[in-house]
């Protein structure tokens, strides 16, 4: 095999020349201790390394810092953390840079040989860590869920005035909450707050909240709703109608009555064709949202009171929220409110939709109004409104209920005749 001889390049200037002859002084140096130490080298990574020579001094640094990067990690992967990993090191001090020391971190899976290398690198000469290097220690940290040291570089990235991504944020907070450290995610997300953008906060502060009302703690959900909404934080309407559904669904209907009156009072535009981005306050959606968690949570009342807000404050109500209710009153037994809010949609220029049709059937149904269903049936029918399978199947339910199965029958045999069942 050829021996990689070191010549000058002429290419190159003499100084690259003299750098390689150092580095291969400090590699010879370092191959030599380790053998003695019995640590072995293979013939292919001594070969490696007096490679580097030739990189360095023919200007490809690309190559010798994959070198770097590759002799590293051998070292880190070969050796025991101690004193002589360290002298070991210090060899190869001269040739780190911090986006080596980043990339060597990125390739550990040890944890504990990851922060004493950081720790090492810390401690060395120059500005060896940067928002990568630490990145890569936090991202491997909460991939093996070692997330004791996580809050300490976390602040530490802060003080040291490096950027924190989104993406490190969320891993961060939501390996905090796996492991049940809920105080440290807030702890965390607070002090990041405070350095970041109100705008790109947002989402991680949602994020919380909605881990925390997964976790059941929908008190400290709202509790930290209401601190961060001092400061003046303001969420979009997008937003709004993020937070509304979450403490929904986590069964707090008083919190989401107490958030939808707060956050109503800063609606800026009351334009109920779309949510307009950026906008802030609640729009037609947050109404709808709000009613039908009013009716699920067995809140009739309410939900009625609310559609009759929405006019006084600059909404119209659309087809969702004419369903909504309609539904929800019929499953109430009241028939004739129901009615009433139905011909008030079409007296405002709405068309019923298939929903609205199946709805009222079904909600009819319910209240034993078997004669009524069949009526709006047929009603459904003249207006051209589109029939399909689930609409006969609510109506069929409901004759065979009431023991009239010939009318069942006749249904059955007009979905077979239209192809809705094979």
């Amino acid at each position: 095999m050829h021996r990689a001889t070191c010549p000058p390049n002429p290419t190159s200037p003499r100084k690259n020349y003299e750098e390689g002859m150092q580095s291969l002084m400090r590699t010879s140096l370092l191959a030599r201790s380790m053998e003695t130490n019995n640590v072995s080298l293979s013939l292919d990574g001594t070969s490696k390394w007096r490679c580097f020579l030739t990189l360095e001094a023919a200007g490809k640094t690309s190559s010798a810092t994959l070198w770097m990067i590759t002799t590293v990690c051998w070292i880190l992967k070969k050796t025991k953390w101690g004193p002589q990993t360290e002298q070991w090191l210090e060899q190869l001090r001269g040739g780190l840079t911090p986006f080596i020391v980043a990339e060597v971190l990125l390739r550990q899976r040890d944890t504990e040989l990851a922060l004493n290398f950081f720790d090492w690198t810390g401690r060395q000469a120059g500005r060896l860590h940067n928002s990568a290097a630490y990145s890569a220690l936090v991202a491997l940290l909460c991939r093996e869920n070692e997330l004791d040291p996580v809050p300490d570089l976390v602040m530490n990235m802060r003080k040291e005035g490096f950027r924190i991504t989104e993406s490190l944020t969320f891993s961060v907070l939501e390996s905090c909450f796996g492991a049940g450290k809920h105080d440290e995610a807030i702890r965390i997300l607070k002090e990041l707050s405070f350095t970041s953008l109100q705008q790109s906060m947002t989402s991680a502060y949602l994020l919380v909240i909605d881990l925390l009302l997964v976790a059941g703690k929908t008190a400290q959900a709202y509790s930290l709703y209401c601190e961060i909404s001092v400061t003046g934080w303001k969420p979009e309407t997008l937003v709004v109608n993020k937070l509304l559904k979450a403490f929904g669904n986590a069964g707090t209907l008083n919190f989401v009555e107490s958030l939808f009156e707060d956050l109503s009072k800063d609606t800026v535009n009351l334009n109920d064709r779309s949510c307009v981005v950026g906008r802030v306050g609640v729009d037609i959606a947050s109404f709808n949202i709000v009613i039908d968690l009013l009716c699920k949570g067995g809140e009739l009342d309410k939900a009625w009171k609310l559609f009759d807000r929405m006019e006084s404050l600059g909404f119209s109500p659309n087809i969702v929220t004419y369903n909504t209710l309609i539904f929800n009153t019929l499953k109430a037994g009241r028939v004739d409110e129901a009615h009433t809010i139905f011909q008030n949609m079409i007296n405002k220029g709405l068309t019923p939709t298939v929903v609205t049709y199946g709805g009222l059937i079904h909600g009819l149904g319910l209240a034993n109004q078997v004669d009524a269903a069949y009526k709006m049936f047929h009603t459904m029918k003249s207006k051209r409104c589109t029939l399909n399978v689930f609409i006969y199947r609510i109506l069929i339910r409901i004759l065979c209920k009431a023991g009239r199965s010939e009318k069942a029958q006749e249904l059955l045999k007009e979905m077979t005749q239209q192809e809705l069942v094979r």
